[in-house]
């Protein structure tokens, strides 16, 4: 049944509004993560002596609710996304504090939670919350400049960062921590401040190499002049090569069995195996296309709130989708950090429907004739 224009009810306005290119690509990234995780998630399968496709179903059901979950955020609101978002953060946080005294233990990190016989990772959900609560107060910059908005969003980050640097999880705190810096920029403070902020940020990464061995040892194994072909970021680009521009076909990669996470962390590596260089780049398109139109819609956005909170999560995908590419080619040290829709992990796919929920509504009934405000419009901090 075809919806018409002048169709009022709540879906329709929601179909005419929403940004189709948008959810198109994600839509396309969720299939190709399900199409590859079929094959990709075999050998892990069999290590662990479960039926060939668990892991590929498991990932089918939490695709299957992050996508209702996607799109029920995505109707919301614009105004109304800021309560939301409050409501998401104070119980996600929660939820990041419990693991401390009832999360379960893994490589060292005790960052999930046993919920139901389902593992969940607190930390993942609190991302996009944190965002565009960030964005929340900034935005009273404009509207109440007599307010200490950003001693007030230093604290919410300090508030998430240290639990997540004590769990331990440095990435993820590196990651907010670089997102927040960006909010704090596109809010139109100065460039000498935001580049203050990004020498504190070196600062704690380099106490994160001193404090935690597992951390140094990622980065200075990234920093050995020689290559190890047989480590895990060996592996992924040798999975590269042997892929050529073709791929070996599904099912016939030779070197996913090799990889612990070529299912999660690496699965880009089993793409550029079996389905070769030009899947893997249109992988890559499907991305940067996800995030460029949003980018664009938000230049013409007027609203502090929406252009701040959208701005900062396409950012966080961004830097998310950048920062697991860069560890699958050798360009960067291991971190943990999945390539959103597309590898196996149902927090980080939950969490990363939050984000494109609150970016599709925000980006709805966008005008293209507003310019961009919000940065020229700078004041004193």
């Amino acid at each position: 049944m075809l919806i018409e224009r002048t169709d009022q009810s709540l879906i329709a306005r929601w179909w005419w509004t929403v940004d189709k290119i948008t959810l198109g690509s994600i839509l396309l990234l969720i299939g190709m993560g399900l199409f590859v995780i079929s094959s990709a998630s075999l050998p892990e399968a069999a290590r662990n002596g479960v039926e060939p496709f668990y892991y590929f179903k498991r990932h089918l059901m939490f695709a299957s609710v992050g996508l209702m979950l996607m799109l029920s955020l995505s109707i919301i609101p614009a105004e109304q996304l800021g309560k939301v978002a409050l409501w998401g953060f104070g119980v996600s946080l929660v939820l990041v504090f419990a693991t401390f005294a009832m999360g379960s233990t893994l490589n060292g990190a005790r960052r999930w939670l046993s919920i139901g016989g389902l593992s969940l990772q607190p930390s993942e959900l609190l991302k996009p919350f944190f965002v565009v609560v960030t964005a929340l107060i900034l935005a009273q910059r404009f509207s109440r400049p007599t307010m200490r908005v950003l001693q007030l969003s230093l604290i919410v980050l300090m508030a998430v960062i240290v639990p997540l640097a004590l769990q331990p999880d440095v990435s993820q705190a590196l990651m907010l921590s670089l997102v927040w810096m960006a909010q704090i920029l596109l809010a139109g403070y100065s460039l000498w401040f935001f580049l203050a902020l990004a020498v504190s940020a070196m600062a704690g990464l380099a106490s994160a190499y001193l404090a935690y061995p597992h951390v140094a040892a990622r980065i200075e194994s990234f920093l050995t002049p020689s290559f190890d072909p047989y480590s895990q970021v060996g592996i992924s680009i040798r999975a590269f090569m042997n892929g050529g521009l073709f791929g070996r076909g599904m099912n016939e990669g030779a070197l996913k069995s090799s990889l612990a996470d070529s299912y999660a962390d690496f699965v880009f590596a089993a793409v550029g195996e079996e389905l070769g260089f030009f899947i893997s780049a249109l992988l890559v398109v499907l991305f940067a296309a996800i995030l460029l139109r949003g980018m664009a819609r938000m230049l013409h956005e007027d609203h502090a709130f929406n252009f701040l909170a959208a701005s900062g999560l396409l950012i966080l995908f961004g830097l998310q989708t950048l920062l697991n590419l860069m560890v699958t080619l050798g360009m960067a040290p291991p971190t943990g950090v999945t390539l959103p829709f597309v590898s196996y992990g149902g927090s980080a796919l939950l969490g990363m429907a939050i984000v494109m929920g609150f970016v599709l509504a925000f980006t709805r009934r966008i005008h293209f004739s507003t310019g961009l405000r919000v940065y020229r419009r700078r004041s004193t901090p």
